[in-house]
């Protein structure tokens, strides 16, 4: 069973289709596409069957893992990601042979210890990564995990936001283990268009230092005891 999550957001409901039909070609078929809708609705074309989830307001990044399928594998694509025809293909493999990890195609070192923006490097999903990498911290819009061994949709987020980092800690604290999955850089295309990035939640929510530099503290707490 492969289920794909998309929470998708109003400002950017063009790439929607885009996305969709992006899926139904990939070389490997998911089984169910499971479309989060943040604060509005549209309809779309799809030869996978779609669960649709209607949320009248935008709940955040979190929302989506609530979500997950219970069933088997669950992968993200964020909303401003276009997936090459390849992209479940690549993530599938990574999970076949690592069942108990979490994956993803970009993730975060700890760079240094300090508060969020000291603490934290990133291991970029658009650049080529030789060989799988752990890692502590992994870009929740494009990952891969077995759910019947790795319930993330279990977690007791605190925030709507920083999905990123509260998945990290939970993992952490579970004893999971997290890769950042070895890649070309052409599984997936980034829409970086001004009118796509406008208004993104992350960009509001990224305000609260207080909480992130907390949660980052926690995490180096559990890391280094």
């Amino acid at each position: 069973m492969i289920n794909v999550l998309i929470a998708t957001q109003s400002h950017r409901a063009r790439l929607l289709q885009p996305i969709i039909t992006a899926l139904n070609n990939n070389t490997l078929l998911p089984d169910t596409i499971t479309i989060i809708y943040q604060g509005y609705y549209q309809s779309v074309k799809s030869t996978v069957p779609i669960l649709f989830v209607k949320n009248q307001t935008n709940k955040g990044s979190t929302n989506r893992f609530r979500h997950a399928s219970k069933k088997g594998i669950n992968i993200t694509i964020d909303d401003d990601f276009i997936p090459s025809k390849h992209y479940i293909e690549h993530l599938i493999a990574f999970n076949s042979d690592n069942t108990d990890c979490i994956g993803s195609l970009w993730g975060y070192r700890m760079a240094g210890f300090g508060d969020y923006h000291k603490t934290w490097q990133s291991i970029e999903s658009w650049k080529e990564l030789l060989q799988d990498t752990r890692c502590i911290m992994l870009g929740a819009g494009l990952m891969v995990w077995d759910e019947r061994l790795i319930p993330i949709s279990t977690i007791q987020f605190e925030k709507d936001c920083f999905a990123d980092i509260q998945i990290a800690h939970w993992a952490l604290s579970n004893y999971y283990k997290t890769y950042c999955i070895a890649h070309k850089g052409d599984e997936c295309e980034h829409q970086g268009d001004d009118d796509i990035q406008q208004n993104a939640i992350w960009e509001q929510a990224k305000k609260d230092h207080s909480y992130l530099d907390f949660k980052t503290n926690e995490i180096i707490s559990i890391f280094t005891r």
